[in-house]
């Protein structure tokens, strides 16, 4: 089985390459990433503030036990 690697069409792409590109995708990419973090950070705050205002609701609930008074 012979491997061919199209050399001319990796070339020819390589001198299409912009490096103005290449900067400003470098350059947008660290305002990018920071709005990435940003918004799992804020979506990991609500879920655990979701959780705590979940449980303190539970906690409040009247549960009743085998003996039918409520506790």
């Amino acid at each position: 089985m012979a491997l061919s690697i199209p050399v001319e069409r990796i070339e020819r792409q390589a001198r299409e390459a912009d490096p103005r590109r290449a900067v400003l995708t470098a350059l947008l990419f660290v305002p990018f990433a920071l709005g990435w973090l940003a918004r799992r950070a804020w979506m990991g705050l609500v879920y655990l503030w979701s959780a705590v205002v979940a449980g303190w609701q539970e906690a409040a609930r009247p549960h009743v036990v085998e003996g039918g008074s409520d506790e």
